[in-house]
């Protein structure tokens, strides 16, 4: 083979791997001044696999109250603009959050990304959020063998050569970090792609620990698996909300229709507790409310 030859056929197969991974890695979809103009338009969704809020209940079906918040969101568009809006799943894997997070910052237009995102000054640098939608627990959980943390003071004794698992960026490893800061300054934190297989982890090494939301928790805990909560390391300060990339025109309508009324309705406090159970309910639109 000539070099000649060669050179041109590395720049042809270069060209059209980046095809293929552009093709992969940008979602798109309709933005909103599209949309209002053709009367129709798609909204194309990612989510993150987080038990009763965007989780796989078949092929080619998610279930949760995300869900259930884009397709309220899809009829108020319909009744308020007269815009008819299909969704679209275009995501690649719901089980890592830093792709998760790169398919919406990437996003072009109607991309939304669903799960349990903590609202934070970081990431509103690089995401537009939706309005909060539900509150958030985070919890020191362990294997259910482990002793209980009575306070945050003695962790480091009390949990004397545990080491910690975390999501890799997520707000959860922030709050392990703070508390290797504040209580405990050798404590090892080795992370993982998603919170399923850090909570899988802590369950098979009783040797250590996690910060997660209520929700994987109260998850594991119906089904049966020996973890323990630790009331001490319960924090209580965090918001979630949808993403979306950063700048997108439908940011006003979401506004609009995310409002506090709706989140202190009958229905939705009946959505929450379909998805996320009597306990949920109670706990996380107790903090500070709903809105």
């Amino acid at each position: 083979m000539s070099i000649q030859f060669r050179n041109k056929l590395l720049i042809v197969v270069g060209l059209c791997c980046g095809v293929i991974f552009t093709s992969q890695a940008q979602l798109s979809g309709s933005t909103y001044a599209q949309a209002k103009a053709a009367g129709r338009g798609t909204l194309s969704y990612t989510y993150m696999e987080t038990p009763g809020f965007a989780a796989t209940s078949g092929p080619g079906q998610v279930d949760g109250l995300c869900m259930d918040l884009l397709n309220d969101f899809v009829a108020y568009v319909k009744r308020t603009e007269g815009i008819d809006l299909t969704v679209d799943y275009k995501g690649t894997n719901p089980n890592d959050f830093n792709k998760f997070l790169s398919e919406v910052r990437t996003g072009r237009g109607g991309v939304i990304g669903l799960g349990n995102i903590t609202i934070t000054p970081a990431r509103k640098q690089q995401y537009t959020f939706t309005p909060a939608f539900i509150n958030n627990l985070t919890i020191i959980v362990t294997n259910k063998s482990v002793g209980t943390l009575k306070n945050m003071e003695d962790i480091q004794q009390q949990f004397a050569g545990m080491k910690a698992y975390a999501v890799e960026g997520s707000t959860n490893a922030a709050n392990l970090e703070a508390i290797k800061s504040k209580y405990w300054p050798g404590l090892q934190i080795e992370t993982l792609p998603s919170s399923p297989e850090v909570l899988d982890a802590v369950i098979s090494d009783n040797a250590s620990f996690t910060n997660l939301d209520l929700a994987y928790f109260l998850s594991a805990t119906r089904a049966g698996k020996p973890i323990k909560r630790h009331p001490a390391g319960d924090e209580r300060s965090e918001e979630f909300g949808l993403l979306m990339p950063k700048g997108t025109d439908w940011a006003p309508v979401w506004n609009r229709f995310l409002t506090s009324d709706y989140r202190n309705s009958t229905a939705y406090k009946q959505k929450i507790a379909e998805h996320l159970g009597a306990t949920a309910l109670k706990l996380l639109t107790s903090v500070g409310g709903s809105n």
